[in-house]
């Protein structure tokens, strides 16, 4: 009975729902088998988180340290260490069921671009966004609106467009892409 449900249902539906049920008995058992379950469950959860925190605690611990290892480190602009730092067409595009990809901050998830759940333009409009920017491999894709921050790496060589709600930085050969990402 603790099983969320969509939309939601009325009192009085509910309590015309039919449930099939042992006796006493058996309902105590099954019960205390959940529990017994759950908190197995439980406990490798907290394991997990507690593996996690030391993960990352590893993790930050091994960059500090190349970081104060290294001197003299260069610092430059965002601009001077790109080719391009601009975002995509600011007009609302006409969708198509096919076409070129179209993506959008939504596209954009931890590192990665959901190429799953993508939208389609027209071969017009595709052409007109081209000149003002046209995507390749190795680009970063950075979420300006929605999630701000996000960010993730061109994986493919592929023509494809983007809305306003994505940056797109090109990196120089200053600063490799996989390090802008970062």
């Amino acid at each position: 009975a603790t099983h969320g449900v969509i939309g939601g249902v009325s009192i009085s539906k509910l309590r015309e729902f039919k449930i099939h049920f042992p006796p006493a008995n058996i309902q105590k058992k099954i019960v205390s088998k959940i529990e017994s379950i759950f908190f197995k469950i439980d406990k490798l959860i907290s394991s997990s988180e507690l593996k996690q925190e030391n993960i990352n605690t590893l993790y930050e611990k091994a960059v500090t340290s190349i970081f104060i290892n290294i001197k003299n480190l260069k610092k430059d602009k965002l601009s001077e260490v790109c080719e391009i730092i601009t975002d995509g067409t600011h007009q609302t595009p006409k969708y198509s069921e096919s076409g070129y990809i179209f993506l959008s901050s939504t596209n954009v998830k931890k590192r990665v671009i959901d190429w799953s759940n993508i939208r389609y333009i027209d071969e017009k409009q595709h052409i007109a966004m081209q000149k003002r920017v046209s995507p390749k491999k190795g680009d970063v894709l950075l979420a300006k609106n929605g999630t701000t921050g996000i960010a993730a790496l061109v994986d493919r060589d592929l023509e494809f467009d983007i809305y306003v709600s994505l940056a797109l930085l090109r990196s120089s050969r200053k600063v490799l892409p996989e390090y802008l990402l970062e």
